[in-house]
């Protein structure tokens, strides 16, 4: 498609790793067919042996990180006193990357629950220690992202919940995924079977 194009300008996002234009079947810009390739990257390395220009973006400071956030998320969050330590958490995680923040912002969006915002925080973490070859387990963290991934779970109507602290199935969406898991004999099912006794 590119050998086609007379000028362009081609965007490569977070690469980590030199790369082998001719490979991945990009024609390498020079300054007589006007094209253009923009590479970003967080190794200096990288861009180094790929021979590109380098131009160093400076992150956002702590305040200017955490006020493009609250622009982009609503400020009203700063309303809930039990969220604001996480918040200022998960906006430091972005190492004060514009993309990021408001990458982050745009997802989280309306949410006011404190055990998503942690889960979510957990999760940068987890992410970043991952790149560094670092693994972190807690019993807290897996809590976390349960109560998250129950949330996510009725709020698409796929779980309902009772007038107490339990939640439950729908018989109809019960009934799909038992159609879905006869499908397969990769799946157990098994049927739980709770008995009140009345006095």
């Amino acid at each position: 498609m590119l050998k086609g194009k007379k000028r362009y300008v081609l965007i490569l996002d977070d690469v980590w790793k030199e790369i082998s234009l001719e490979e991945v079947g990009i024609t390498e810009p020079t300054v007589m067919d006007g094209c253009k390739l923009v590479l970003t990257t967080h190794p200096m390395e990288v861009a180094r042996s790929m021979g590109c220009e380098e131009i160093k973006v400076e992150p956002l400071s702590e305040m200017e990180a955490f006020d493009l956030f609250l622009s982009k998320v609503g400020s009203e969050l700063l309303d809930i006193p039990t969220l604001q330590s996480t918040l200022k958490q998960t906006v430091k995680q972005c190492d004060g990357l514009p993309l990021a923040i408001v990458t982050l912002a745009n997802t989280m969006k309306g949410e006011r629950d404190v055990h998503i915002w942690e889960n979510a925080l957990n999760e940068l973490k987890a992410c970043i220690a991952s790149v560094e070859n670092v693994v972190e387990k807690s019993r807290k963290a897996m809590y976390k992202k349960g109560h998250a991934n129950l949330k996510r779970l009725e709020r698409n109507c796929l779980l309902e919940r009772d007038d107490g602290n339990c939640v439950k199935m729908h018989d109809l969406m019960r009934a799909m995924a038992l159609y879905i898991t006869r499908q397969s004999h990769r799946y157990l099912v098994r049927f739980l079977m709770t008995l009140s006794l009345l006095s």
